[in-house]
């Protein structure tokens, strides 16, 4: 788990089966590297890219 904070809110990085997750959180959240986290995904806010070109499939 990586946790940038960008003022209003933070991005979490992290590594999961299906390959690298980042989640938009609000600011008063935090984690700790190497901490296990638990996502819940809303699909309207869902954002897909390709690893290879970065570019976004969805």
């Amino acid at each position: 788990m990586l946790d940038a904070f960008h003022g209003a809110c933070r991005y979490l990085h992290a590594d999961a089966a299906c390959g690298r997750v980042v989640a938009r959180v609000g600011a008063e959240h935090s984690s700790a590297a190497g901490e296990e986290a638990r996502f819940a995904v809303e699909a309207a806010g869902l954002r897909l890219f390709d690893p290879a070109s970065g570019r976004r499939i969805a």
